[in-house]
This record gives structure tokens, C-alpha cells and sequence, in this order.
């Protein structure tokens, strides 16, 4: 008796379900490694034999750890470009609209999504990346300008992107310190001080006076 046939819309599925498992496998597994020791302190075999797949798996599906690294990035930012668009939306739907407030919700998103998820945030504080990471990392960063300068109406001109671009390098200094916080009552503190600066230098571009803690649009 022939085996039955199976239409090739279950079948592409179910490999498609496959893929994502053994992507999923393998992502798991290098961030595990790279936690534990690092990018240049884990190897390819290390990354097989935590993930239980072959070396061909890797290979097929990443390319190398570099790509897997990459990946990671990738989920990463994504990730956290979620926080802080739903935390901006989420204001403006309430009837704000000025630049700062907008950003500094959503530099606390963001600062927050550090904090909950620093573990996995410190593979990529660690500057312990691939050759050309760097280069890749100002890229994204050109690109996150302009989205964020987008979701806060900032002044699309000399003034308004330098002022973005200054609160923006606030917001990641922050962040490196709020991943490395030893406590959640120090990764406040730095959160509070980082809102505080970006307050400031929002209120230097508008010539309006600053308190001297954050606004309470940034906890909303």
C-alpha cells in the first residue's frame, strides 16, 4: 500500500514550522554562549553542541556566528522599536504632542525594555562584536534617528535634528548604564537622571524653564 499523499501546502508547513524551530534552536543557543562568554569567547562548536543541530544547520541558516550574532541584533532592535512606538502612540492618543514629552515616554520604554531584558542587552553593550558591527550599529542608528524624529514631530531642520540626535546619544549612554545596573533601584536612578538631561536639552531648544525631576509624561 502507497504511502498517502500529502498536498505540498501541508507539506511547505510543515518545513516552514521545521525552519523556524531549528532557527530558533540555534538563536537560543548562541545567546546563551554569548551571555556566558562573549562573542570572541564562543565558537561555532560551542553553539552546535548547546544547540543539539549540526554544524551544516548553522551554516545553512546563518552563515556563521557572525550571522547569528546579527540576528540577534536584529530581534533586538526590533523589539525595542515596538516599546517605544506603542509608548509614543500610546501618548498621542491621550492628546500629547510636543516633541519632548513623546520622547522622553519613549526613551523610559525603552530604558524599561533594557532593564527587563538586560541580559540579553549586554551581548550587544559589550562592544564584543563581529568585525564591522560598529559601522552597522551608526548605520542603525542613522536609521532609529529618523524614525524617532518621525514619531515626535521634531523640526526636521538643522536645529530640531541635532537636538534629537544629542537626546538620542543621552538615551544610549543610558541605556549601557541601566544593563549594567547591579540593582533595579540604581537602574531607577539612572533612568530618573537620564530623563532629567533629556528634558534639559529639549527645554535648551525651546527656551522653556526645566523642573528638576522629569516630567510625569515620562512615567505615564
Amino acid at each position: 500500500m502507497s504511502d498517502p499523499v500529502v498536498p505540498a501546502a501541508e507539506r511547505s508547513r510543515w518545513n516552514w514550522k521545521r525552519t523556524n524551530q531549528t532557527q530558533r534552536t540555534l538563536l537560543d543557543a548562541a545567546l546563551e554562549l554569548f551571555i556566558e562568554n562573549g562573542y570572541a569567547g564562543t565558537s561555532v562548536e560551542d553553539i552546535v553542541q548547546r544547540s543539539n543541530l549540526s554544524i551544516g544547520s548553522l551554516y545553512h541558516h546563518f552563515g556563521n556566528k557572525a550571522g547569528l550574532y546579527l540576528a540577534l541584533w536584529q530581534e533586538w532592535v526590533k523589539d525595542q522599536e515596538n516599546l517605544v512606538s506603542t509608548a509614543i502612540e500610546d501618548l498621542q492618543s491621550r492628546g500629547e504632542a510636543g516633541t519632548v514629552p513623546l520622547f522622553m515616554v519613549g526613551a523610559r520604554a525603552y530604558l524599561e525594555g533594557c532593564w527587563n531584558h538586560r541580559s540579553r542587552g549586554s551581548v550587544f553593550f559589550a562592544q564584543d562584536g563581529p568585525p564591522g558591527f560598529e559601522l552597522r550599529l551608526c548605520n542603525g542608528r542613522h536609521e532609529w534617528l529618523r524614525q524617532v524624529t518621525v514619531l515626535t514631530h521634531a523640526s526636521d531642520d538643522p536645529l530640531g535634528r541635532l537636538t534629537v540626535s544629542v537626546m538620542m546619544a543621552i538615551v544610549a549612554e543610558g541605556a549601557q548604564e541601566v544593563v549594567t545596573s547591579g540593582s533595579r533601584a540604581d537602574a531607577d536612578e539612572i533612568m530618573d537622571a537620564t530623563l532629567l538631561m533629556i528634558e534639559r536639552v529639549g527645554a535648551s531648544d525651546t527656551g522653556d524653564a526645566v523642573a528638576d525631576t522629569p516630567a510625569e509624561a515620562s512615567a505615564s
